[in-house]
């Protein structure tokens, strides 16, 4: 499964979920990859990845497998940002 493959879900999963839950859960999500059969998304936060297990795990995984059908589970990440943050200057 590819990146265009994801957005290609992406508005059949809002018309399944409706417009505000695919705003608000689905939208965010950051597709990085398919490994080991688990489809991996990026989140902001933890809470939101376990709240779109929760609430459209299986719908999700239903339709991942529908285009990619080595796809057997998802699994949500949070980003490291401490990679990311510059680090503070020191003085000399």
């Amino acid at each position: 499964m590819t990146k265009d493959d994801w957005g290609a879900l992406q508005h059949d999963l809002r018309e399944t979920v409706g417009q505000s839950a695919y705003t608000n859960w689905i939208k965010p999500l950051i597709f990085e990859g398919v490994e080991d059969g688990v489809a991996v998304f990026g989140v902001p936060t933890m809470f939101m990845g376990n709240y779109v297990s929760q609430h459209f795990g299986e719908v999700l995984r239903y339709k991942l497998s529908s285009v990619a059908d080595s796809v057997r589970r998802i699994q949500f990440r949070v980003p490291d940002r401490t990679a990311a943050r510059p680090s503070a200057a020191r003085p000399a």
